[in-house]
């Protein structure tokens, strides 16, 4: 059978990786100057490291991408009245959690951002607890997952939660060693072996 052609992973990388240049842009615009934000959207855009993320297939970009994405909603949901904008925040950080298991660190970060605690406790209270909903809805399918597969409670693979897809291993079969639990072939089975 003809392989696949990796553009066809590449090119939604390139554009995801664009739109995160232009993320950056509207964030550096408004926390300084749209000056500032041109800049640097264009540093991002021009530097060699996220290209070489797009080129390798590897998860960078869409992790980038949703930590930016993340980082301009909780502005906006600072400046926003209404409660439900934190909910999407909590979706994004947990999405990034996903990609990579150390973006849930800044969950408790984010809820400091959380304006007037002391003002008005039970709004600050409210967004508090969409975030973590929001959190909570793209990690639970995954512990439940680690569970349920390896009765394990661990939130999140430490792997870039590719346990999402295949579980922990658990038993004699294929990654019960330890190692990664893809099965990639015969090949992989005679690596095992040896």
């Amino acid at each position: 059978p003809e392989q696949p052609s990796p553009w066809r992973l590449k090119l939604p990388m390139a554009i995801l990786d664009a739109i995160t240049a232009a993320l950056i842009a509207c964030l550096g615009a408004r926390c300084w100057s749209r000056r500032a934000g041109h800049l640097a959207g264009a540093i991002y855009a021009l530097s060699f490291t996220p290209v070489f993320y797009c080129a390798q297939l590897l998860d960078t970009p869409l992790y980038t991408f949703l930590c930016v994405a993340n980082v301009l909603v909780l502005a906006r949901a600072r400046a926003s009245p209404r409660a439900r904008v934190w909910f999407f925040g909590g979706v994004l950080l947990g999405a990034a959690s996903i990609t990579r298991a150390t973006a849930l660190l800044f969950a408790p970060i984010a809820l400091l951002l959380i304006p007037r605690w002391r003002a008005a406790p039970r709004a600050a209270t409210q967004r508090a607890g969409l975030f973590a909903l929001g959190c909570a809805i793209c990690v639970l399918p995954i512990t439940w997952l680690n569970w349920r597969s390896a009765r394990d409670w661990v939130l999140i693979s430490s792997n870039g939660g590719i346990n999402f897809y295949i579980g922990n291993r658990a038993g004699g079969g294929t990654g019960a060693d330890g190692l990664t639990s893809v099965n990639a072939g015969p090949r992989w089975n005679e690596l095992l072996a040896l």
